[in-house]
């Protein structure tokens, strides 16, 4: 089974709008994927909520650290977002485009599925019980 990153998007100013029936019906939208996702042959390996963008640490190429004020994004050498990262799951599966309909089918905030890079093919095959030739 591939493992793919499953990221959360959506509008943090939103999210802070929310009323307590909008975040249950968020949170049943995620109990539903979690329900489905094994009948579906996707394995959760994990996921978890982020904490408010305005918590977040934004790390600069000169080194420098910079709390995001009052949740607002810094401009840098990076296009500026509206969208954020909530959150994120983890998912083992072999059919990535059943998982990509299953997402739609059961979330309403925006995601972004990604792969991760096979480097197996650069590592040198092993030495190991090789004998050198006299």
């Amino acid at each position: 089974m591939a493992r793919y990153l499953v990221l959360l998007r959506g509008d943090q100013a939103v999210w802070d709008a929310w009323d307590d029936d909008a975040t249950e019906r968020n949170g049943a939208q995620h109990r539903d994927l979690a329900r489905l996702a094994p009948t579906r042959g996707h394995v959760i390996v994990g996921g978890e909520e982020l904490t408010h963008a305005h918590r977040a640490l934004v790390v600069r190429r000169n080194g420098t650290v910079t709390r995001t004020p009052g949740g607002t994004v810094i401009d840098g050498p990076y296009t500026e977002l509206v969208e954020q990262v909530g959150g994120f799951y983890l998912v083992e599966t072999d059919d990535v485009q059943d998982l990509a309909r299953l997402l739609a089918e059961t979330l309403s905030e925006g995601v972004e599925i990604r792969g991760f890079v096979d480097r197996t093919a650069d590592t040198p095959p092993s030495t190991a019980g090789a004998t050198a030739e006299a």
